[in-house]
């Protein structure tokens, strides 16, 4: 540097352009080491070792699958929404079917999920975080998003967001695919499933009557005190509890009837509390049993009038035996119960109820596999049902009723006006045009609900069956093709 500046103080003017020259090269070769040195020590710098509590740094684990998820695809929107406890949790872009290869509409479910899938329908396509929906070929997965429709009928995601979406998800998770997004409600119906309440006690219940007087106390065999009193005042309780006179054979007669009727606290069915609660009971005497008798006619009956006398002598009145308890008798099964075959294994998880109208029964499903059906009766059948899901989200304080969301599905019901084609005797060709009949609306989803009768023995079933997160599906729809083997009712609106 020092050379250079020497050089331009030269009085010459050649010598003056010539030191300028190497003055320009060397601060310009002065700048470029300055950012050789920069870059190095940022490089130096990235080299670094990073602080301790950096350096083992783990990565965020996984999240969990959430409880109850409700995944909706939005066609018109090219929307997915994700909903946990009826809430709005997550929002993505999707690219579903063409007009060509649509997407299919209604309710489905997680049927089958893979990490890393490849297509066996189009030439081995990947399909990353597949979660698929139908047997026939339409899945939910990562994928191309051009801002329309352009799948073969499959619902794309962004990469990031379905991996986030495939670690949400368990089997079985509940897919809605509907023209346009529904939010879930809540939703309230005494005609929705619940379970049997827990057996009371029911010595406790009992209140004692306003007029009753006090009682002689009375021991019993598991009594627990020393003495337990009677919540009731009956005559024949004073026959128990004091001891007959002697030579008074009616009040040995009442005490003896009273002591092999009245009800013994602890009987089969019953918890025990060591009460023993005394009934009226009416004292009757002791009735002969009703004996099949043969007759025949007499001989020569008078004229007009036919006479019968018994062939052998009347057996004399035997005393009744007091009957053993008979556990209670379940009902006789159905012809359809032996049809479609008793209860079948069942696997972890809620029950799915499908009532389809087209059909004329309930089914029911647990873990993709068949449970039962049986049939039902619909009031009003010639008007629509609609399509509706309930979902039982948690259950009640009482043990017995649920906290219940509906999504009442839209059914598209517009139909085009249809063109016949025609020719008369000359050939001429005849178009008429036929305008459709205008369809009707769908019932609500309490309206649904009313108009089903499912008889008491198949809704003892579902109750025994009934647990958080079980849904109920009403629909005119049937089973439809894509129901099967290892799914949950597929119920198809479009």
């Amino acid at each position: 540097m020092a050379m250079a500046c020497s050089e331009f103080e030269g009085p010459s003017q050649g010598s003056s352009a010539l030191a300028g020259t190497r003055l320009r090269a060397v601060l310009a070769s002065g700048a470029a080491v300055a950012m050789v040195l920069a870059a190095l020590g940022a490089a130096d710098a990235a080299v670094q070792p990073r602080p301790p509590h950096k350096q083992h740094a783990k990565k965020d684990p996984p999240p969990k699958p959430l409880d109850l998820p409700l995944i909706q695809v939005s066609i018109a929107r090219q929307q997915l929404t994700l909903y946990e406890n009826g809430q709005p949790i997550a929002h993505s872009p999707v690219s579903t079917g063409t007009a060509g290869h649509p997407t299919p509409t209604g309710i489905f479910s997680v049927i089958g999920k893979e990490i890393f899938h490849r297509s066996n329908i189009y030439s081995g396509a990947p399909m990353p975080y597949m979660q698929r929906i139908t047997w026939s070929g339409v899945a939910m997965h990562a994928g191309v998003l051009p801002g329309y429709p352009a799948s073969h009928g499959c619902i794309r995601m962004p990469h990031d967001f379905a991996v986030r979406l495939y670690s949400l998800t368990r089997m079985g998770a509940r897919v809605l695919v509907l023209p346009h997004e529904i939010a879930p409600a809540p939703f309230e119906s005494a005609r929705l499933f619940t379970r049997a309440k827990p057996a009371a006690d029911k010595v406790s219940e009992a209140a004692a009557p306003a007029d009753a007087k006090p009682a002689h106390a009375v021991r019993t065999a598991e009594s627990q005190a020393p003495s337990v009193m009677t919540d009731a005042v009956d005559p024949a309780a004073h026959a128990l509890a004091e001891k007959p006179k002697a030579g008074d054979p009616a009040a040995s007669e009442a005490a003896k009837s009273a002591e092999a009727k009245s009800p013994v606290a602890g009987a089969p069915g019953e918890a025990s509390t060591g009460t023993l609660v005394v009934k009226p009971v009416t004292v009757t005497a002791p009735q002969p049993i009703e004996v099949r008798k043969s007759f025949e006619p007499m001989t020569g009956p008078r004229e007009g009038t036919q006479t019968f006398q018994p062939a052998q002598p009347a057996p004399a009145p035997v005393q009744a035996a007091q009957p053993a308890p008979v556990p209670e008798a379940k009902p006789a099964p159905a012809a359809a119960d032996e049809f479609y075959g008793p209860e079948r294994p069942t696997r972890p998880g809620p029950i799915t109820v499908f009532v389809s109208k087209k059909e004329g029964k309930v089914f029911v499903r647990k873990g993709f596999l068949p449970v039962f059906s049986w049939p039902v009766k619909f009031t009003h059948p010639e008007l629509p049902l609609g399509t509706h899901l309930y979902t039982a989200m948690e259950a009640n304080a009482d043990g017995a009723s649920f906290r219940w969301q509906v999504v009442s599905v839209p059914v598209d019901t517009t139909r085009k006006a249809e063109k016949h084609v025609s020719r008369d005797r000359r050939g001429r060709r005849i178009e008429q045009v036929v305008q459709p009949t205008v369809a009707l609306p769908a019932a609500t989803a309490t309206q649904a609900l009313e108009r089903i009768d499912i008889p008491p023995v198949a809704l003892a079933r579902i109750s025994a069956l009934m647990s958080k997160g079980a849904s109920l599906i009403i629909s005119d729809k049937g089973l439809g093709s894509e129901t099967g083997t290892e799914t949950d009712f597929i119920v198809l609106t479009r």
